[in-house]
């Protein structure tokens, strides 16, 4: 999904949310936003022969276009592995800044997943670390 429709959606949501959570939801929009992070690191990292290879833009496009599936490359999209939710999961039970961190990346997955599936795109190798590391060394 495009950055601009999580933005939106983020914003909505939030905006539902803050009678709930008050100024906590600050936290939670930018965990829903910034969760996308790792779609740059993801190019930055698994393109280190390219000299561009720290482009936003460029990044951008990598992903947009899908062009890791013409490289042959499973995006390391680490933050959107199931298991970084299991873990905010528990850290919430100690700190309450993980519990939002956690709804904010609540907000964001399953629309990520959503898209996939509508695009008949979905590869549980990009959702779980474990099925990754199974399908890398297998």
């Amino acid at each position: 999904m495009f950055p601009q429709t999580h933005l939106i959606i983020s914003l909505v949501i939030c905006i539902i949310l803050f009678p709930f959570f008050g100024f906590n939801v600050f936290i939670i929009f930018l965990a829903s936003i910034l969760i996308d992070f790792d779609h740059y690191t993801s190019f930055a990292f698994q393109n280190k022969s390219r000299k561009d290879n720290w482009s936003l833009k460029k990044a951008f496009k990598w992903h947009a276009t899908r062009q890791w599936e013409k490289d042959k490359i499973m995006p390391f999209v680490f933050l959107h592995f199931i298991e970084v939710p299991l873990i905010l999961f528990f850290l919430s039970f100690g700190f309450n800044f993980f519990f939002y961190i956690l709804i904010g990346f609540l907000i964001h997955l399953p629309f990520d997943i959503i898209k996939e599936i509508r695009l008949r795109k979905f590869r549980l190798e990009k959702y779980s670390f474990i099925y990754y590391l199974l399908k890398a060394y297998s």
